[in-house]
């Protein structure tokens, strides 16, 4: 299952938070900031690594949360879609 919340940046503390009580700390996550555009800004790791950077101030609007086993293909599809 994948889960993709839009809109979250604001609110991502506590949605990470809620995430890690119910999947755990090592399911997979990702962060994309200003997506599609110039400056767009990925954080991938675990549910854990994302809310170290939410606290850490990272996480800025407008931004969506990935959650799931398809986080860890990013690099793979990020290059394939590179080379089109």
């Amino acid at each position: 299952d994948v889960l993709v919340i839009l809109m979250g940046a604001k609110r991502a503390g506590e949605l990470l938070r809620k995430l890690i009580r119910v999947l755990g700390p090592s399911k997979p996550a990702a962060v994309v900031m200003n997506a599609t555009l110039p400056q767009q800004k990925t954080i991938t790791g675990t549910l854990s690594d994302i809310l170290e950077a939410s606290i850490r101030g990272e996480i800025r609007p407008p931004a969506l949360i990935v959650v799931g086993e398809t986080v860890r293909l990013r690099d793979r599809l990020w290059k394939a879609g590179a080379e089109c």
